[in-house]
């Protein structure tokens, strides 16, 4: 059974500017040994430069960034997964989502911090999925699973009205930021099943009309791999969710 034990923090500093603004950051947390960090990232925007979406901590961890899916037109936006393994915990870190590259225009940017017990330290072969689409409400896509308990992870983002999201069947939501002031809104989900026979599974979710028959939405997956392939399962032991901020 995976077990949410809380946030790590709720009160994180608010980003402030455009472009290159000042990095959302998580509270101070001190990881537990093996323990793998997981960040969930988006940035919608209504210009036609997508962001680039980096990730880094104050203990200067190594963060591996497996998936992106950067829009590619008007009102796109920028979703993407990183993660890094803490084998020995060296004590309290701030965990930084920066953000840059921007056109000129408006958005949001959000990050959902979430940290597992009982996950591989090396994640080399894990799946990995990711959709853009320009037109439709359509956020499911197919990510096929390699390894029996692993979990899927992801990340959507709709840029061009900020409607709301609602996850499939096998999708649980963690967290959405609903920003109708910019016409974000960014969802970090994960599957609600553990993988028994590894193969493909469709992920995701649906996006609401809201007045608009057209969407700009960006969405990527990533699988997260066991420890040891035995019927054991990743534990969530934290989370701690950095809200999207307008400006």
């Amino acid at each position: 059974m995976s077990i949410i034990t809380g946030d790590i923090a709720d009160s994180p500093p608010v980003a402030q500017g455009t472009g290159t603004a000042s990095p959302l950051a998580s509270s101070s947390f001190t990881p537990t040994d093996g323990t793998l960090i997981i960040v969930l990232a988006a940035a919608g925007w209504s210009g036609a430069t997508q962001a680039n979406i980096t990730v880094s901590d104050t203990g200067s961890h190594t963060w591996s960034n497996p998936v992106i899916a950067k829009g590619t037109s008007s009102n796109g936006g920028t979703v993407g997964i990183f993660y890094t393994y803490i084998a020995k915990s060296s004590g309290a870190i701030v965990v930084n989502t920066a953000f840059s590259g921007f056109a000129s225009g408006s958005g949001g940017r959000f990050a959902d911090i979430i940290l597992l017990w009982g996950a591989a330290s090396d994640q080399t072969g894990a799946a990995v999925a990711s959709k853009i689409s320009t037109t439709g409400l359509d956020g499911t896509f197919s990510i096929t699973t390699t390894k029996r308990n692993s979990w899927v992870f992801g990340v959507s983002d709709d840029a061009t009205n900020g409607a709301t999201w609602t996850p499939n069947a096998n999708t649980g939501q963690d967290s959405q930021f609903n920003n109708t002031t910019d016409n974000v809104t960014s969802a970090a989900w994960f599957g609600n099943f553990y993988t028994g026979t590894p193969g493909a599974t469709t992920f995701g979710g649906t996006w609401a009309a809201n007045g608009a028959s057209n969407h700009t939405t960006q969405q990527c997956a990533f699988e997260v791999l066991p420890a040891l392939d035995l019927p054991i399962r990743p534990v969530i032991v934290a989370k701690s969710l950095v809200r999207s901020h307008r400006y």
